[in-house]
């Protein structure tokens, strides 16, 4: 049966039921309204306790899809092909750190003083200024005086997000992007636009580049944050009959993961695998010993067979490195749990990754965010993310002997597909 399409009226009850929710909601736990003033961690924003993931998701693809209908397809792809010049404009606040100079906690700052400092035209600056503010990444509370919203002080006080963000703007907006129809069908790493661009492949250009580097691991961690939810493994340690035990982080980078597992799972310790010890290094500086007592650094290069391991093992998991890798790399990744796992048959191995969901399954908001991340990964590794029957898939050609014995979705993207050796 065909859904009736939306109408304006319709769209404003649903959006009005749901805005009611939250507000509901927020004066129950006395949190109030958030504003664009607000604390960059405003627990709406936040705080997942408030259980609000879903009707905020909600909300977002009322309230989106209610100012399409109002503005129209004209409008609507005017904004659409003119927003790269409000990236260029966001691009030039971070690499001349405009953002640095204004005043925290709402105080502000004339442009003559703001141009001086980061030595920049005031004229142009005030330009680049008001163009941001339409979008609440600023605000010019009088005539060439200007201050921060929660939006443009996150860019401050958030150094993983605005390494994320500088990561995309500065590595990622390639000429190559546009260009990716030319390129073979074939899903080689080697063959990606940023290779194309950049002249080696995603990984390599961050080793030859290490400053460069340092800002992808940043850029990693609030992906973490933002929608990259840990949720779905937690609950699979929660519920998978052992009180304690390890884990083995597989491709496992800065370790932050880890690290926020341990804090939340005493009773567990972890280790960190990946080829290079350097992120963790950087990383771990911040934890503190007790923490670090329980979280281990191992050396180990996912293309080749794992080494058998502990007794106090129940699991490795890879989470969010398959969907850097075309499908002929991801099987030959899976394969080598092999014979670990002949080794350790009551272990499992979990696959913790973003799955992309079947169509009219989530709010729209949610699935353009997932399709986002395909077409980046697309233009950085020529790799893609996956639906759980493609997973499947790839699990069953690394190893027929491979079976899934267990999907856990929760709300979001995130989930984890367990499988073990076929007793």
């Amino acid at each position: 049966m065909i859904t009736p399409a939306p109408t304006l009226l319709s769209l404003a009850k649903t959006i009005n039921t749901l805005t009611q929710a939250i507000i509901t909601k927020l004066t129950t736990h006395n949190v109030p309204e958030p504003t664009f003033t607000s604390s960059t961690d405003h627990p709406l924003w936040q705080d997942p306790t408030l259980d609000l993931n879903t009707t905020k998701a909600r909300l977002v693809d009322a309230a989106t899809s209610l100012t399409c209908l109002v503005a129209g397809p004209l409008t609507f792809h005017r904004e659409v092909f003119g927003s790269h010049f409000d990236l260029a404009a966001l691009q030039v606040m971070l690499e001349h750190r405009v953002y640095d100079q204004i005043p925290l906690a709402g105080v502000c700052m004339t442009l003559s003083e703001l141009g001086e400092r980061v030595r920049l035209d005031p004229a142009k600056l005030a330009r680049l200024l008001r163009l941001l503010a339409t979008l609440n990444i600023a605000e010019e509370v009088e005539d060439g005086v200007f201050r921060h919203t929660a939006f443009s002080e996150v860019l401050v006080r958030d150094r993983e997000l605005r390494a994320q963000v500088e990561m995309q703007l500065r590595d990622c907006r390639l000429d190559e992007m546009h260009k990716a129809s030319e390129y073979p069908a074939a899903e080689e790493s080697h063959l990606s636009p940023f290779k194309y661009r950049w002249g080696t492949p995603f990984y390599e250009w961050y080793e030859k580049n290490p400053e460069n580097g340092v800002r992808f691991a940043l850029a990693q961690e609030v992906i973490a944050k933002l929608d990259r939810s840990s949720a779905a493994l937690v609950e699979w340690i929660k519920t998978s009959g052992h009180p304690e035990g390890r884990l083995i982080n597989v491709g496992g980078g800065s370790g932050h993961v880890a690290l926020e597992l341990a804090k939340q799972l005493p009773t567990w310790t972890f280790t960190v695998q990946d080829i290079s010890e350097t992120m963790f290094s950087e990383n771990s500086q911040c934890a503190g010993p007790s923490l670090l007592s329980r979280v281990e650094f191992s050396q180990h290069d996912f293309f080749q067979p794992q080494p058998v391991v502990p007794e106090d093992v129940k699991a490795w998991y890879i989470r969010s490195c398959l969907h850097n890798w075309g499908d002929d790399d991801c099987v030959r990744v899976l394969r080598q749990f092999a014979p670990a796992l002949e080794a350790r048959p009551e272990c499992s191995v979990l696959i913790n990754e973003s799955i992309v969901p079947a169509r009219g399954t989530v709010p729209l908001r949610e699935e353009h965010l997932v399709r986002q991340v395909d077409v980046a990964m697309m233009v950085i590794a020529n790799s893609k993310q996956r639906s759980e029957q493609d997973f499947r898939n790839l699990i069953l050609k690394a190893d027929r002997r491979y079976e899934v014995v267990r999907v856990i979705r929760l709300p979001g993207t995130m989930g984890v597909i367990e499988f073990r050796l076929r007793k």
